[in-house]
């Protein structure tokens, strides 16, 4: 009984977290359709990318919380174990003005749940022009 009362307040967590971050979420489907609209996208084994993603913490970025954000910024896959491409990264992000998902600080699970919904939305609502 307690592990099914544990998942129920889990999964309702995950719902109120999903809710939270809408507009973070919208901001990855909106940079994934502008990585489209610009002829950006990287074609990988025959399967097109409009965006990848990544969990950071930076404390530039929502207080330091985990937050997914484009590793993918026009035309190119940025590698976030390479300092200063994270960091490239991290500026990308800023300098967008959007604001981006996140997830309690070392909440992997929770940031791993809104990276897998952004993407689900995204597939869904990412259109060739």
């Amino acid at each position: 009984m307690a592990g099914s009362l544990t998942r129920s307040i889990s999964a309702k967590l995950l719902q109120m977290s999903l809710k939270r971050e809408q507009e973070g979420i919208q901001s990855l489907i909106e940079h994934s359709q502008a990585t489209l609209d610009a002829g950006e996208e990287l074609v990988e084994e025959g399967f097109t990318t409009t965006i990848r993603t990544a969990g950071i913490q930076d404390e530039r970025l929502n207080e330091g919380r985990e937050t997914v954000i484009p590793t993918f910024w026009k035309g190119r896959l940025f590698d976030i174990r390479i300092p200063e491409e994270r960091e490239q990264v991290v500026q990308f992000a800023l300098q967008s003005g959007r604001k981006w998902p996140s997830a309690d600080k070392d909440n992997l699970h929770e940031a791993n749940v809104i990276d897998e919904f952004a993407h689900q939305a995204i597939r869904k609502q990412t259109r060739r022009n």
